[in-house]
């Protein structure tokens, strides 16, 4: 019977050390994303027209309102607003790390 439950303590130790790590906007917004999903080749260069400036003080960016910067994502991405854009960048980033889980 324990053997059926070996994948699963893998997967809830990788889970568990995933919510303790902490992920950078480039990483979460790569190259990869920005292009497929904006006008911009990475978050430095949206981040260079953008509006708003991010900090490494800004907290909870996921949450952040600002109807200038929602209107300029609206311009110039495939999202209608910030959080949209942030969930759907946030969400790509988990997927590639629970398909690393299952190699």
């Amino acid at each position: 019977m324990s053997g059926k439950f070996k994948g699963f303590d893998k997967l809830n130790k990788e889970v568990e050390k995933l919510s303790q790590s902490t992920v950078g906007l480039t990483d979460l917004f790569n190259p990869t994303f920005m292009a497929r999903y904006t006008d911009f080749k990475s978050f430095e260069e949206f981040q260079d027209e953008s509006p708003y400036k991010f900090t490494a003080k800004d907290s909870n960016v996921q949450d952040f309102r600002n109807e200038e910067l929602d209107k300029f994502v609206a311009e110039k991405t495939s999202f209608s607003n910030w959080r949209l854009m942030f969930d759907k960048a946030a969400n790509e980033h988990l997927q590639k790390q629970f398909k690393g889980i299952f190699k």
